[in-house]
């Protein structure tokens, strides 16, 4: 199980977690009972579990300027802070966005988007608004 220790290796949140991630803006990626979901500093989640785990490789990924990915039935997309798809579940994986854009791959190549899923490049990459 994980959980978070402080810089003197004492539990600021217990270990619970099936599996966690580093916080990023307020927010951590943290599975339990085999769902994603999003704890806040004090262990407990702000966004329930409710997201897949993936066939391919993210899953979830840390929160960036407000929007964090996450997989629903499996899909790629990227959340908000309330939990809701700001850019729709379209892809089959995706990076974190990096000064406002993200790499994202459909299932035959991988292009990149900005914070609106607008494709960048290649320009037919492009999520759908949800």
């Amino acid at each position: 199980m994980w959980g978070y220790i402080d810089t003197w290796g004492e539990f600021l949140i217990s270990p619970r977690f099936e599996d966690a991630w580093f916080f990023s803006e307020g927010l951590a990626p943290a599975k339990e009972h085999g769902k994603w979901g999003f704890i806040g500093r004090s262990g407990e989640f702000v966004i329930p579990p409710q997201f897949d785990d993936s066939v391919y490789q993210t899953t979830v990924t840390e929160s960036v300027g407000g929007l964090a990915g996450a997989t629903l039935n499996g899909r790629f997309g990227y959340i908000d802070k309330a939990g809701s798809f700001a850019i729709g579940p379209s892809f089959t994986k995706g990076q974190p966005f990096d000064d406002g854009i993200a790499e994202a791959c459909d299932p035959t190549r991988c292009g990149y988007i900005d914070r609106h899923g607008n494709g960048i490049w290649p320009k037919d990459i492009a999520a759908r608004q949800h």
